[in-house]
């Protein structure tokens, strides 16, 4: 009885990484939607996984069950600073500004837009125009 293996060098990657980066940061996506979407293995989602965390500072998948564990306060990430409302958020020990805010009120929804986007900072300026749109 003979065995036949096919030696494939290197890893064939058909996945478009900017569109995989996007669900994977969708915390409605699930890490089984992704693999399933993308027909990855588990090892191929673990390395991206990795490559996005190390680019954004996550140290997870966001996930709507992470999401609501986020915030423990109503002023989390929010610090008081000369009469206005500045939006500071530390990953791997280095600070992100996301802006100064006149009120409390769209310091916080600015922050909770920021929270669901697992603070993308891409994300920030379509944040404030659709929370001032809606007139805070």
């Amino acid at each position: 009885m003979s065995i036949n293996f096919n030696i494939i060098e290197g890893e064939q990657d058909n996945i478009n990484y900017d569109k995989f980066k996007n669900d994977f940061l969708n915390p409605n996506m699930t890490i089984n939607d992704l693999i399933k979407k993308y027909h990855i293995s588990k090892n191929k989602y673990s390395k991206l996984r990795a490559k996005i965390c190390d680019e954004t500072g996550l140290k997870s998948k966001p996930s709507i069950k992470n999401n609501k564990r986020l915030l423990s306060t109503d002023t989390d990430y929010i610090h008081k600073h000369r009469g206005k409302f500045a939006i500071i958020k530390s990953f791997n020990k280095k600070r992100y500004y996301y802006g100064t805010y006149d009120n409390l009120e769209v310091a916080k929804k600015i922050r909770d837009k920021l929270v669901e986007y697992s603070w993308d900072k891409t994300q920030l300026n379509a944040i404030k125009e659709e929370i001032y749109r809606m007139g805070n």
